[in-house]
């Protein structure tokens, strides 16, 4: 509606694989009398330019031999002074030849090659030019080979597990680091190396920050919460994957059956019907994403042969808050799973989930955007389950008791869950009374609808919506007092807040 009031508008629409139905999305193809509407768009593909009728094409062309040349030592930082050997300096000449002019190739190959002795330098040298990718187009290889050994320079077996596992999400998805940790949890990526939650998030921020600083991820904008893959990194990392994990991603597929005997992730993406039967007997990550407006049955999916299934994400795309949350069934056979560690369910309605009881192994379960009447006692007997999240949920039932007796839990997101149980401010004691003081991470609200959980962060965070209800209950003080981020809500009188929750020292 706004393109026909006579503002003039840049649309710009960046990666763009196939021609675009103009109208279909709303820009109109003639120009308006009052204003004017300029799209811009950016592409690998030059017929796609051609089949869109583009009146200009800027064709960007391989950085120079100064600008590349300039771009590795940036990201090397090997040539800041004049000590530099002169060995080095000619491998650094040769390996950005090989490199060719491609900014996000050159600084992963530099940005691995830091701090290494010339005789490894001269080993990526060999490395470069005797790769054979067989099944790469020809036009790519030279990137593909050079990323290939950004991620081979990795030293760290964990930091190329979770490089690896970021491959999995769809291009251009914004991963957060929360999924990341309890996915590599789930698939014993780390938590074999260390023994409590914060140390497997500590370890999993590391190995983020070692993939941002070798230009293998990207980081988001937000701050620390959030990564993204440059298109072509993802590239290399599937092809990657499909070699080392048996990585299979589809789309839209409707065949029956899926068997395969060798496949380790799965990730059935925008799935428009999903009724498949699989037999991957050696299946550790299985993710469905369905969109809304088909039906996912359950029935026949889990079978015998999935004893090794470790991870399991069911995901529904909602694109309309108008549209009501899908029904989820499970059938028995979700029972013949017992290795599963991670649950992860998303968008909806869940009219029994008291199959978690038969769930021995699971670690971590996660309930995003779900609707459900109670949360089942059985959880409280998990004695493996060290995380519980609950994010946006619709629940009948009071939640507290039940997640107050969880003594076994490390880590807890409770955050814009929604229910009539708000209102009754005494129940916030009783779940605090009984909950374990020891958490290692939560974020938690008490009574807020308009407590946005991505506006603070993840390790200790606590946003309490009755005040004075809770500043006489000893536990929610002594909380108050270990937070990173506290807020709090619903005040008539702030004039002894601070004494009555946090000690002073040394003055007002």
């Amino acid at each position: 509606m706004r393109l026909g009031t006579g503002e003039r508008f840049l649309i710009i629409l960046d990666n763009v694989w196939e021609k675009l139905d103009f109208e279909a999305i709303g820009i109109p193809l003639v120009e308006n009398k009052k204003g004017q509407c300029i799209v811009l768009i950016t592409t690998r593909k030059l017929q796609v330019c051609r089949l869109m009728d583009c009146k200009k094409t800027i064709q960007l062309k391989d950085l120079n031999e100064a600008d590349v040349w300039e771009l590795f030592q940036k990201y090397s930082r090997t040539f800041d002074d004049d000590t530099t050997s002169p060995l080095k300096r000619s491998l650094a000449q040769e390996i950005t030849k090989e490199c060719g002019g491609l900014p996000v190739v050159i600084a992963a190959v530099a940005s691995t090659l830091k701090g290494k002795s010339p005789n490894e330098w001269e080993e990526a040298l060999r490395t470069l030019k005797d790769s054979s990718l067989v099944d790469i187009e020809k036009g790519l290889r030279n990137p593909y080979s050079c990323l290939r050994l950004s991620y081979e320079n990795i030293e760290d077996e964990i930091a190329k597990s979770i490089f690896l596992l970021c491959s999995v999400f769809p291009e251009n998805y914004e991963i957060p680091i929360e999924k990341l940790i309890v996915f590599g949890v789930g698939l014993g990526l780390v938590l074999e190396e260390v023994d409590s939650y914060q140390r497997v998030r500590n370890l999993t921020i590391r190995v983020k920050t070692r993939l941002i600083d070798s230009c293998l991820l990207v980081k988001v904008d937000d701050g620390n919460s959030h990564v993204k893959m440059h298109d072509l990194v993802r590239d290399v990392a599937l092809w990657i994957s499909k070699k080392e994990v048996r990585l299979i991603i589809r789309k839209n597929k409707r065949q029956k059956a899926l068997k395969d005997d060798i496949v380790r992730y799965l990730w059935l993406n925008d799935t428009e019907s999903f009724s498949q039967k699989l037999d991957c007997p050696k299946l550790e990550l299985l993710c469905i994403r369905i969109k809304e407006n088909y039906d996912i049955d359950l029935t026949n999916v889990f079978v015998k042969h999935m004893e090794k299934l470790q991870v399991l994400v069911l995901e529904c795309k909602i694109l309309s808050w108008s549209k009501k949350t899908k029904i989820l069934q499970f059938s028995k056979s979700i029972y013949l799973i017992n290795n599963l560690g991670c649950l992860f369910l998303d968008n909806w309605l869940l009219e029994d989930i008291s199959f978690i009881e038969s769930l021995n192994r699971l670690e971590s379960l996660t309930l995003w955007n779900c609707a459900f009447n109670e949360l089942p006692k059985c959880i409280v007997e998990q004695e493996n389950m060290r995380l519980f999240d609950t994010w946006r949920c619709k629940i009948q039932k009071n939640p507290y008791e039940v997640i107050g007796t969880c003594s076994q839990l490390e880590v807890l997101y409770f955050c814009e869950n929604k229910g009539v149980w708000l209102d009754q401010g005494k129940n916030i004691g009783d779940f605090i009374n009984k909950f374990s003081p020891i958490l290692d991470i939560y974020c938690i609200d008490f009574g807020s609808n308009t407590f946005n959980q991505q506006e603070f962060p993840i390790t200790r965070s606590l946003h309490v919506n009755d005040f004075e209800t809770c500043i006489s209950n000893e536990t929610i003080k002594d909380m108050m007092q270990r937070v990173e981020v506290l807020s709090i809500g619903r005040i008539t009188s702030c004039k002894y807040i601070f004494p009555d929750v946090f000690q002073t020292i040394g003055g007002e």
